[in-house]
């Protein structure tokens, strides 16, 4: 979101730093970019977790670039992607045209994707290198696209398509871009910011909108009317992807998002809707946060079932459906431990556990945590415990044998 949302470079690398980021380009270098929408086939489709959907692409991506390109892919969630590439030197010194490659590259991800996954895409290929504070216009520029455009009203069929430096041009902010213009360009940001869930972004896009509504002293004014409507509209194909309408009435009107007579004044409008958002955006992060909850249950679940086995992070990416980076960054944000160190503790445990109920060999209990080695048990568990398991079983064992009842 920080690199489509118009941040300066400085904020940019900040942030990836903080987020653990395992985006590979460099900031320094410009950068190829391309939209994709995927038209997924069902309902069902829609509502699965679209992390898969991603996965589904990756693999395909690097294949065909073959090294020539670094990649990264940014989820603009509900089948929608902005792809970044970056040549390498050996590359760019051995082929004549970078975008010549890109779009035989797309046109080969186009036919997979129809062929292997079934799914339709549209993709644009922007016909520059752009430098990094460039991406946010680039970004908005591609998704003004007719093509894209189109997807709206017709039933899509697959595409690659190139800019041409006319269309490019064209889209171009100008120096001193016109009221109209910057209205625009902030219903964008704000309908992009909503789907990304980033409230931060979007009350700040629509503090703006109001502040300009709220000049026009009328409630008849047009203009005004077009941008209430053009937030109460993304708000209405919002909340109803996501079925919160139900929960949302119960906190809030619903209706005065589509009758405006309930309002005297444009402040008044603004205030509904910006309480109206903090409830739509409170209901989503308890959504997010069950979501999480699931998927670090899940992972618990199957550590535990399986620690005398390899337990290997892609192992537990396919359980939970989701990429390796994320359950990382997610276990260790929601449990405040790193899943290596977790999955460690959980071993030592289930060690006590065997070492105190029962005169199992040190090699079968090695066994039973996923260790090989009965000497690399030993180590391991006398760098954690502090005395050896054959001295902790010595000890526990016995004591819970002496504290069992004498038979009568």
């Amino acid at each position: 979101m920080e690199l489509v949302s118009g941040h300066d470079l400085t904020h940019m690398k900040n942030e990836l730093q903080l987020t653990g980021s395992d985006f590979q380009l460099d900031l320094s270098k410009p950068v190829y970019m391309g939209y994709m929408s995927v038209h997924l086939r069902t309902i069902d489709e829609y509502q699965s977790n679209l992390s898969s959907l991603i996965l589904a692409y990756l693999g395909p991506i690097e294949k065909l670039l073959n090294g020539s390109f670094c990649s990264s892919v940014l989820n603009l969630k509900h089948g929608r992607m902005l792809l970044f590439f970056q040549p390498n030197d050996d590359f760019r010194n051995a082929v004549q045209s970078e975008l010549a490659f890109l779009k035989g590259f797309a046109e080969d991800l186009m036919n997979y994707s129809v062929t292997v996954l079934h799914w339709n895409l549209n993709l644009i290929l922007y016909p520059d290198a752009v430098k990094w504070n460039q991406v946010s216009n680039t970004y908005y520029q591609l998704i003004q696209h007719p093509e894209i455009q189109n997807l709206k009203t017709n039933w899509p069929s697959s595409s690659v398509t190139v800019y041409t430096k006319k269309e490019a041009s064209n889209l171009l902010p100008k120096t001193s871009p016109d009221a109209k213009g910057q209205t625009e360009r902030q219903l964008q940001a704000l309908s992009f910011s909503l789907y990304q869930n980033t409230p931060a972004e979007y009350y700040k896009a629509l503090d703006q909108l109001a502040k300009e509504c709220c000049t026009l002293k009328s409630m008849h004014s047009l203009d005004a009317i077009h941008i209430y409507l053009c937030i109460s509209t993304a708000l209405i194909s919002h909340i109803s992807l996501y079925h919160l309408q139900e929960k949302l009435a119960a906190r809030i009107a619903v209706y005065p998002l589509y009758h405006l007579a309930e309002f005297t004044t444009w402040e008044e409008a603004f205030r509904y809707l910006k309480e109206f958002s903090k409830h739509m955006f409170d209901l989503l992060s308890a959504n997010a946060s069950d979501k999480s909850e699931t998927v670090i249950r899940k992972i618990k679940d199957y550590i535990k079932e399986h620690l005398s086995e390899s337990i290997s992070l892609s192992s537990l990416s396919a359980i939970v459906n989701y990429n390796e980076t994320y359950i990382s960054r997610l276990f260790k944000q929601s449990t405040g431990v790193k899943l290596s160190e977790y999955i460690y503790q959980e071993r030592i445990a289930k060690a006590k556990y065997l070492l105190s109920t029962s005169s199992d060999s040190m090699q079968a209990i090695a066994a039973a945590i996923g260790f090989d080695s009965p000497q690399y048990f030993s180590l391991v568990f006398k760098k954690s415990v502090g005395i050896t398991p054959s001295e902790y079983q010595r000890i526990h064992y016995h004591e819970s044998m002496t504290e069992l009842p004498a038979n009568e």
